[in-house]
């Protein structure tokens, strides 16, 4: 996790860390896919701020980088389970789910998503 973490290129992948109380409480990621205008991302949040606005800055911060850089569209696959990460691709309007054998294969076109409620700063590491 590390070693892509730190693999980040800022332009094929990047990588961000939500920071409180002076802890990572989570992180994000992208890497572009085959298709140079897609992208498979990952988001990962601590049990305890869950449902707190980290996912959804997070992802509102990674799907910014992403536009900038010519991304238009994230792809991820969600357990069936995790209603909270379905929850948070349909801030994109236009988000795709296709379900498999429990897991659902998302697809999210990068749209501007309403504004996201901060309750961690985004820090972007430098590789």
């Amino acid at each position: 996790m590390v070693a892509m973490m730190l693999g980040t290129d800022h332009l094929d992948k990047e990588a961000l860390v939500a920071v409180a109380e002076e802890k990572i409480i989570g992180h994000a990621m992208y890497a572009r896919l085959g298709d140079d205008h897609e992208a498979e991302m990952a988001i990962i949040v601590e049990d305890g701020w869950q449902s707190k606005g980290v996912g959804k800055s997070l992802l509102s911060g990674l799907a910014e980088r992403a536009k900038r850089r010519g991304i238009e569209t994230f792809t991820g696959e969600v357990l069936a389970t995790n209603g909270p990460m379905l929850g948070l691709a349909d801030m994109f309007v236009g988000t795709d789910h296709t379900i498999d054998d429990g897991v659902y294969h998302v697809r999210i076109p990068l749209q501007t998503p309403e504004p996201a409620m901060h309750t961690a700063r985004i820090i972007r590491r430098a590789a």
